[in-house]
């Protein structure tokens, strides 16, 4: 896949990848967002942001919220129609991406859930968000655009 890239070289395709998963026991929902490092680094920028440096040893003091931040900002989570907002767990780095941990807590009786992914989408006209979830027995992925980039499910 995309994600093995020298960090080197840029790279022709601008796209996230979250995977939402519900987990039954903690009633949460963990999200794992991954995404290319300079693309993030851009979109902080852009947005009024310093610039992070990530995973380099002159990387911000503070990257770790600026990242939150930012994603907490462009990926909006609606559990049957309400705004939740998430608890940052961490992030970590492979090559040139990053992942990036949240957990929406106390979702329960989930009949929708309704994703603003506007990651990346000021920055980049070609951004794709790819969002996958898994649901109890329920599995379905969805993507997001610049264009159009809600996206609903309807878990049955």
């Amino acid at each position: 896949m995309f994600w093995g890239l020298s960090a080197f070289v840029a790279h022709p395709i601008h796209i996230s990848v979250t995977d939402m998963r519900y987990n039954k026991e903690n009633k949460t929902l963990e999200l794992i967002h991954k995404v290319f490092i300079d693309d993030l680094e851009a979109a902080v920028v852009q947005s009024g942001g310093p610039n992070l440096r990530l995973n380099t040893q002159y990387e911000h003091e503070n990257s770790a919220q600026w990242v939150y931040d930012y994603i907490e900002q462009n990926f909006t989570v609606l559990v049957n129609g309400d705004p939740k907002s998430s608890t940052y767990i961490g992030h970590e780095f492979a090559d040139n991406s990053i992942s990036i941990y949240r957990e929406v807590e106390k979702v329960k009786r989930v009949r929708t859930i309704d994703i603003e992914a506007n990651i990346f989408t000021k920055v980049f006209p070609d951004q794709k968000n790819m969002v996958h979830l898994v649901f109890e027995d329920f599995k379905e992925s969805k993507m997001g655009t610049t264009e159009e980039p809600a996206v609903s499910f309807l878990i049955k």
